[in-house]
């Protein structure tokens, strides 16, 4: 049921500029979620910023949809409300 929340999350890097203390304060809320220095973690920060960077380097547009039906996306990223957060202060909707 939660997947069905992020299923069109699109894209607009770019439209706004990112609020660095709140997307710190979320990184920090995610970590104590997830346990600082864990593999779980270090795994979901590494999907964060190469759906970010994939956003905004790639005109694509597969690069500025996340499927929440893609388990992989789903495991590592889309479950965490804070890393959800994190993407739509990046422009996603």
């Amino acid at each position: 049921e939660g997947r069905r929340v992020a299923l069109r999350a699109v894209a607009a890097v770019g439209n706004g500029p990112l609020h660095t203390d709140f997307i710190a304060s979320l990184l920090g809320m995610l970590a104590e979620v997830l346990g600082p220095g864990t593999e779980g973690m270090r795994h979901t920060h590494r999907m964060l910023c190469a759906v970010l960077r994939n956003a905004a380097t790639r005109a694509d547009p597969k690069y500025h949809r996340l499927r929440a039906s893609n388990d992989g996306l789903w495991n590592g990223l889309l479950q965490h409300p804070e890393a959800v957060a994190v993407l739509a202060a990046a422009g996603f909707s």
